[in-house]
């Protein structure tokens, strides 16, 4: 289990960099799909990990973007 949190990790920090490289275009139904396909399929594989985690790391990163401005 503990392999598949780190690979859901990586891939969770991958995304990450596509959608900041991303930041001023918009996505096309085609990039969305996928996207949703990847996250249920990575759900199904039990590649999850606990809410209180994601949601401290969500507002981490929110918090770091309002100070960096």
């Amino acid at each position: 289990m503990a392999l598949s949190y780190r690979k859901s990790l990586s891939q969770s920090r991958q995304l990450d960099a596509k959608l900041a490289a991303d930041v001023h275009s918009e996505p096309t139904k085609e990039k969305i799909l996928r996207n949703i396909r990847i996250g249920m399929q990575q759900a199904l594989d039990g590649e999850t990990r606990p809410a209180r985690e994601a949601l401290y790391e969500i507002r981490r990163k929110i918090e770091a973007d309002a100070d960096a401005r």
